[in-house]
């Protein structure tokens, strides 16, 4: 995407590519379960990223940009910020993002994760977000060029996300038996990342421990905006990447089926319909048991299942307490849909009205450029006479040149005779 509104959040701690470090929690089997908000593992792996390709290189340009002056001082000695120059320096320099590094890209990317330079600073919000989108594709481009044979990579914008969680959790995993590897399996590719490079290496030619993840985030994650959304990993070791098998996230469904035993089970209005009829039993056994005649063997008996159906009652309001949460999610997670369709209405305003202007001006100029035809077409005909007319001119110059000529010609035959009479 453009540009994430990341808040402040788990940063990587200097070593943790070489050393991960961070606040996973274990779980049996030895796999460590990695439960953050997308955001906040989206900006720590931006940093851990950064981190591994470097700032070797930064004054290194393919080509002469439109603004290199800019990115000089921005990447030289005087390590001057975006906010530091005009906003039509600014708004000039966005064409030249996609024409630069993944080193240059992150470093201007990491050094404005706040947002803080982009209040109300509509050339450098619009800078940062064509800085943000160039990114995707330089990632991609380099992990391709690390491939043997240099293959081509699907799915860009998702292998994009995937990589960058992998090193925001990366810096989640506790230091013991870590490793410089993980399994990145998106967009037509099955390889191994090494994280201290950012290369992919065939997962089949790796015989190393390799970090692996399944993901066991709800699937309706992917409908919620990446700002509310979270991530659920289980990452472990294997020794044997190429035959690691992801484990599939049961469904909410599932699990209240397991908690049940297997089976369908009773609906909901079912359920609470047998509540009312269990209150009404309790109610009706406890007069009962209220009286001396049952204090028996089968008062005991009683007793004891009125216990169990109080028991089972609570459980079920329980499920109805969780079924109110999820109930509230899904509210909140349609209240965020709501506002960022509206944004999107906001947006779709503002192109259409600037390509009514652009039709506009698109009008004067097709006006300005047929008087321009009609004045070249009058010229060309003023031209074209202009030429004929001398051409006439000519004709009769010669004519009475030649005329002349005859004359003199004439003249000196006749000088001749009376010379010699």
């Amino acid at each position: 995407g453009a540009l994430f509104p990341f808040a402040r959040g788990t940063e990587c701690a200097p070593d943790t590519i070489d050393g991960a470090q961070g606040a996973g929690a274990a779980m049996e089997g030895g796999a460590t379960e990695v439960q953050e908000m997308e955001e906040v593992l989206m900006r720590a792996g931006l940093l851990a990223l950064q981190k591994a390709v470097g700032e070797s290189n930064l004054l290194e340009f393919p080509k002469r940009l439109l603004r290199q002056n800019m990115f000089e001082k921005m990447f030289g000695e005087k390590q001057m910020e975006v906010i530091d120059f005009n906003s039509g320096d600014v708004s000039a320099a966005a064409p030249d993002a996609k024409s630069l590094s993944l080193q240059q890209l992150l470093y201007i990317r990491c050094k404005n994760l706040d947002g803080g330079a982009t209040m109300n600073n509509r050339a450098i919000a619009e800078f940062l977000s064509a800085v943000a989108a160039a990114v995707g594709p330089k990632l991609v481009e380099r992990l391709e060029c690390s491939l043997e044979g240099g293959a081509a990579i699907d799915q860009q914008e998702e292998v994009t996300r995937l990589v960058l969680l992998i090193y925001g959790a990366h810096c989640q995993l506790p230091t013991a038996a870590s490793s410089e590897h993980w399994l990145l399996r998106s967009g037509g590719i099955d390889a191994v990342l090494h994280l201290p490079t950012c290369s992919l290496r065939p997962a089949s030619a790796l015989q190393a421990p390799t970090w692996a993840h399944s993901n066991l985030s709800r699937a309706s994650n992917g409908n919620v905006v990446s700002s509310r959304r979270k991530v659920h990993w289980e990452v472990e070791l294997c020794d044997q990447p190429a035959a690691f098998q992801e484990k599939v996230a049961p469904s909410a469904v599932e699990q209240r089926k397991a908690a049940r035993g297997g089976g369908a089970g009773p609906s909901f209005k079912e359920k609470m319909a047998q509540a009312a009829a269990r209150r009404t039993a309790v109610s009706q056994e406890e007069e009962q048991l209220a009286n001396p005649a049952f204090a028996s063997p089968e008062a005991v008996k009683l007793r004891a299942q009125v216990e169990a159906l109080l028991s089972e009652l609570e459980a079920s309001r329980a499920e109805v307490g969780e079924l109110g949460e999820q109930l509230d999610e899904s509210t909140s997670e349609a209240a965020g849909l709501q506002n960022e369709l509206e944004a999107y209405r906001i947006d779709i305003e503002a192109l259409r009205k600037e390509l009514e202007g652009s039709k506009e001006s698109i009008a004067k100029v097709t006006e300005e450029l047929a008087a321009a035809k009609t004045a070249a077409e009058k010229a060309a005909t003023e031209l074209k006479e202009a030429l004929e007319s001398k051409e006439e001119t000519a004709a009769k110059f010669k004519e009475e040149l030649d005329a002349a000529k005859s004359a003199a010609e004439k003249a000196e035959i006749a000088l001749k005779e009376a010379e010699a009479s």
